[in-house]
């Protein structure tokens, strides 16, 4: 079963470069755990989704898909764009890649 955590948490892993043995050894977890927040088996409590965000260098806001997009930090939502730019910059057209860095470039 997929969920918005779980593939949130796959993009940050792949973001990240990083195995799923890595983020457990960093959070503390058994690699089975961590297996089944990414397989979307199962939903981590409040204590192990910030030990999972803070290995990963993401919010948690991120990793659950809140959209109290106004409460965070102007850090937060620049990472949350990297993580997504990276996770989908395959899919994106040479002309797509050319309209985010000229935007970017305007900021």
């Amino acid at each position: 079963m997929k969920t918005e955590f779980s593939e949130r948490l796959k993009s940050a892993l792949r973001m990240r470069h990083m195995s799923q043995r890595r983020l457990s050894e960093k959070a503390g977890l058994s690699e089975q755990a961590v297996s089944r927040y990414v397989s979307g088996g199962r939903l981590p409590n409040a204590e192990v989704l910030l030990r999972i965000s803070k290995a990963l260098g993401v919010s948690a806001d991120y990793l659950i898909g809140s959209n109290l997009r106004s409460e965070r930090s102007p850090e937060e939502r620049f990472q949350e764009i990297l993580i997504f730019l990276r996770g989908n910059s395959e899919n994106l057209s040479k002309r797509q890649k050319r309209e985010i860095i000229d935007i970017l470039l305007d900021v």
